[in-house]
C-alpha cells in the first residue's frame, strides 16, 4: 500500500496521570517482540501528570498504525481523549535517546537491552545538547552571524566562512544552520566585503535573503 509507514523502531511520547503508569509499564516490559526499549518519565511543570518518552526496537517490522493501536491498548488511551499521545518512526539516531534525559528529574522506568555504558553515553550527549540550547537562547541567528564575522574578518572566502561555522558547531557553541547554511555563508560573505561597489547590491541581496529565509536581525 502506498504511503504506509512500516518500521521496527519507534519513538513515543505520552502524557498520562502518574498513578496510571504501573500496570501499562509491566505490560510494555512483557512484550515478547521487544528487543530494546528505553523509557524515561518526568512530571510536568504545570501539573502532576507524568510525561513519558521512550524509544523502542521490535524484533519485527510492523505498520505504524498497528503500533499506535497496540500502544493505545497497552496504556488504555481513549481515542479522542485528553491524553497527549504521539509516535513517530525512529531512525535509531542517539538524539532521541539523549532527549529522554532532557529533564533533571527524569527517571528511567523501563530499560531492556541498554547497558550502563550506553546510558552514560546518552546522558553526556544530552548535556552537550543542553549546552547548545543555553548558548542559543542568548545568541539568535543575527548574533551567530556577527560571531562568525568577528572570527573571519574582512574579505573572507566562502571556505573560510564555512570552516568557521563548522568549528563553532563542533565546539558546541551554536546549532548547525542546516538548510540555512548556504544563506548564512552568503550573508557573511557579502557583509564582510570592503569593496565599495558592493554597497547597494549588498543591501538588496541581504534583504532578499532575509525574506527568503525569514531571518530578522
Amino acid at each position: 500500500m502506498p504511503n504506509v509507514k512500516t518500521s521496527h523502531t519507534y519513538f513515543c511520547r505520552i502524557t498520562i496521570p502518574h498513578a496510571s503508569l504501573d500496570e501499562p509499564l509491566k505490560l510494555l516490559s512483557a512484550w515478547v517482540d521487544v528487543s530494546k526499549i528505553l523509557l524515561a518519565a518526568h512530571k510536568g511543570a504545570k501539573d502532576e501528570n507524568e510525561h513519558i518518552h521512550f524509544c523502542i526496537t521490535l524484533t519485527k517490522t510492523i505498520q505504524k498504525q498497528s503500533f499506535d493501536v497496540r500502544i493505545k491498548k497497552t496504556f488504555n488511551l481513549l481515542v479522542g481523549g485528553n491524553e497527549e499521545f504521539s509516535t513517530k518512526v525512529w531512525d535509531e539516531s542517539p538524539d532521541a535517546l539523549s532527549y529522554l534525559f532532557h529533564e533533571k528529574d527524569a527517571k528511567i522506568l523501563v530499560n531492556k537491552g541498554y547497558t550502563d555504558k550506553d546510558l552514560d553515553f546518552y546522558r553526556e550527549a544530552n548535556e552537550r545538547v543542553q549546552k547548545i540550547i543555553e548558548v542559543n537562547k542568548s545568541a539568535g541567528p543575527a548574533k551567530s552571524v556577527q560571531r562568525i564575522m568577528d572570527v573571519v574578518g574582512q574579505d573572507a572566502t566562502y571556505k573560510d566562512i564555512l570552516s568557521a561555522i563548522l568549528d563553532e558547531v563542533r565546539a558546541g557553541t551554536m546549532y548547525h544552520p542546516a538548510f540555512k547554511l548556504q544563506a548564512m555563508v552568503e550573508e557573511i560573505f557579502i557583509k564582510t566585503r570592503t569593496d565599495s561597489t558592493y554597497y547597494h547590491w549588498k543591501e538588496r541581496h541581504i534583504a532578499n535573503l532575509q525574506n527568503k529565509y525569514m531571518w530578522n536581525e
